[in-house]
């Protein structure tokens, strides 16, 4: 591990002010399509709520780049259905009910209100980066 990374990596934690080696993130369950739960990170933050949603990982491949985000934005991020510790439900899986269970943690959150004047910003890589774009 490069020495830059280190001391990135070890700095104190914003959200409980102790040393970690990866920035601690508040862990939750969100409920969609009425009884599939899905993992949802917050690690905090100011600014602009920030989504973050991955294709075939889990939110914690965010670790380490969402505490970067903090000062300027409130970071967020989805583990999809049927990934890590979301629930793993033998069916529900298209990309429609994927792109929707990302609609309702966002209602379920509160994290887009047409009268904050203070929107959005969604980023994905892979597939959930063209579904992020509409």
């Amino acid at each position: 591990m490069s020495s830059e990374l280190k001391r990135f990596a070890t700095r104190e934690c914003k959200s409980c002010e102790r040393r970690a080696f990866i920035h601690c993130q508040q862990v939750r369950f969100v409920t969609v399509d009425s009884t599939v739960k899905l993992e949802v990170l917050d690690w905090g933050g100011s600014g602009r709520s920030v989504l973050w949603v991955g294709c075939y990982l889990t939110a914690h491949v965010y670790d380490n780049i969402a505490p970067k985000l903090t000062d300027q934005f409130h970071v967020y991020a989805i583990t999809r259905r049927g990934v890590g510790a979301s629930d793993h439900p033998s069916s529900g899986c298209s990309p429609q009910r994927r792109a929707d269970d990302v609609l309702e943690v966002i209602d379920a959150l509160k994290l887009e209100r047409a009268d904050s004047g203070r929107q959005l910003v969604r980023w994905g890589h892979s597939a959930y980066a063209r579904r992020a774009q509409s």
